[in-house]
């Protein structure tokens, strides 16, 4: 596949693998782990791989695989179970699915020095931005980056103090390096809008709610879902609809 799509490569347009599979028993750790690093090679070249499970859920199908390939192609992972969904992935969020907004993306979150992180939901994080995989954001994408943080003594907490984000990443043609960075006090973040963190707050209680199973994982991620107050949120509509 990769031979394929090098003979037909194009700098001035979208290069693409395209993996549909049930991820089948047939497919070993020895094979995932070769197409995984075929999948890294292609992409310094801007090939990304973008993976498509198909089959029924609870009849075979296993994800085991397009969580490998799709993790180191840099590519998106859908799951197809109805004609329908494969339109409306494939037609009205075409560009989402095969599309690349943003190469290599990294955030670094510089905190006061009392701080400590003590919860964190997303994909990892590290001191040493070596160690973090960084990733690929799609047109209307986002990531999420849900944290606790607690001082080590509330007592020396300064509202005045200042929090910087700082966001890196390269074009996804050009690979030009490109950076913008945000700082704000903590004053000004605690008496800012909320709505984005409840937004992820109800997300994160939506993938627990899924890993855990549970009824009352559900519910608790509904009530985080109420708690945002949007009833005509799309995203929040759709993952309401999926717990429901």
């Amino acid at each position: 596949g990769y031979a394929l799509a090098n003979e037909h490569y194009g700098e001035d347009r979208l290069n693409r693998l395209v993996l549909i599979s049930d991820g089948g028993a047939n497919v070993g750790v020895t094979s995932a782990d070769l197409i995984a690093v075929h999948s890294q090679d292609a992409d310094q070249e801007g090939i990304y791989l973008v993976g498509v499970g198909t089959g029924t859920a609870g009849g075979g199908y296993s994800d085991a695989l397009m969580d490998v390939v799709t993790d180191e192609g840099r590519g998106a992972y859908v799951y197809i179970d109805s004609p329908a969904e494969a339109h409306r992935m494939f037609v009205d969020r075409f560009a989402e699915t095969m599309d690349v907004a943003a190469r290599g993306v990294q955030v670094e979150l510089q905190l006061p020095w009392y701080f400590q992180m003590h919860k964190f939901y997303g994909e990892e994080y590290s001191e040493n931005p070596e160690e973090v995989d960084p990733q690929h954001l799609a047109p209307s994408d986002a990531m999420i980056f849900n944290q606790v943080l607690k001082a080590c003594d509330p007592q020396v907490v300064d509202y005045a103090d200042e929090v910087t984000v700082t966001a890196r990443w390269q074009e996804p043609l050009t690979y030009a390096d490109k950076e913008v960075a945000v700082t704000a006090s903590l004053e000004a973040l605690l008496s800012g809008n909320i709505q984005q963190l409840l937004k992820g707050r109800a997300i994160v209680a939506y993938a627990e709610a899924v890993r855990d199973g549970s009824d009352e994982m559900v519910v608790r991620a509904l009530e985080r879902i109420d708690e945002v107050g949007e009833p005509t949120d799309p995203q929040l509509s759709e993952i309401r609809a999926l717990l429901e």
